[in-house]
């Protein structure tokens, strides 16, 4: 019996290890060719599509997008803006995921504590609203923001992006806020603190795992938007990265060297930050989804 058992259990390993692999593969071979394409220069990436090693090995793309030098003819002019679109991708990202986090953190305690007769349909609006497209929204949004003046300005585009990012944040703070002994909150109101003061003096510290999470993930969809701030800002001054991005290709040409570069150190600033938050982010995705 416990020698079948052991076939069994090895066998179970055996294919969780196998879909592992596969997994992995599906997710690290794009990086792998993103790598390998911007390591090389266009020519060399251009006549060795058979090979899957680069021949030639170089920073130079780097260089030239970090510093912003339009100078080299074998360059698009674009990559002067690299600089400055990174800039702005980041103001962006960041404000969005504080003021998203700031607003989002209330609301979904308010839903997790607080009892008032219409908290249920408050609940499904707030839901509801997460399930619309935003492609639907992009006539009524561009209308909107050209009335207020908000248009071709990160303002505008911060204003807008939170707006779309609160409710998946205030239904994924409250799942954790839930899960959270609710006698810590109510013994420090005795003691004479306020609700608001044992929010910020007791829940938020205790939820810092589910707040990094959250902000984490915040942060991922502004820095990765590209329909939103294509439809605020279309001027070249507040250009972020995805729509820097687009731009490299057109109908008559398309450099792969300096568009894998520029994808890569895209890419650069979310894993930096994964990897810094990683075990808050393990912590605060897994204990929301068990209440206490």
């Amino acid at each position: 019996m416990a020698r079948r058992f052991s076939k069994h259990q090895h066998r179970s390993r055996v294919i969780g290890w196998t879909f592992n692999i596969i997994a992995l593969s599906i997710i690290v071979v794009p990086l792998l060719s993103l790598v390998f394409g911007s390591i090389q220069s266009e020519r060399t990436l251009i006549s060795n599509t058979r090979s899957v090693f680069p021949k030639e090995v170089t920073l130079q793309n780097f260089a030239v997008l970090i510093k912003g030098d339009a100078s080299d003819a074998r360059y698009p002019a674009q990559v002067k803006e690299f600089p400055l679109a990174f800039g702005r991708s980041a103001v962006v990202a960041i404000s969005t995921a504080v003021l998203t986090m700031f607003l989002g953190s209330l609301s979904a305690y308010t839903l997790a504590r607080l009892r008032f007769w219409w908290k249920n349909a408050y609940s499904v609006i707030v839901l509801a609203t997460r399930m619309v497209p935003v492609i639907t929204l992009v006539i009524p949004l561009f209308l909107t923001l050209r009335n207020l003046g908000w248009l071709n300005t990160l303002r505008g585009l911060i204003i807008t992006e939170t707006s779309f990012l609160l409710p998946l944040t205030i239904w994924m703070l409250r799942s954790y806020f839930e899960a959270l002994p609710v006698e810590l909150e109510e013994a420090a109101r005795v003691d004479g603190t306020t609700r608001l003061g044992a929010f910020y003096r007791i829940v938020m510290p205790l939820s810092a795992p589910g707040l990094a999470a959250t902000f984490v993930i915040t942060f991922l969809l502004s820095w990765n938007e590209f329909l939103i701030p294509i439809t605020v800002g279309s001027s070249q001054r507040v250009w972020t990265l995805p729509m820097l991005l687009s731009t490299f290709v057109s109908d008559y040409n398309l450099q792969y060297s300096i568009v894998n570069s520029v994808a890569l150190l895209a890419t650069t600033p979310t894993v930096i930050l994964a990897i810094i938050l990683q075990k808050y982010i393990v912590a605060g995705l897994t204990a929301g989804a068990v209440k206490g």
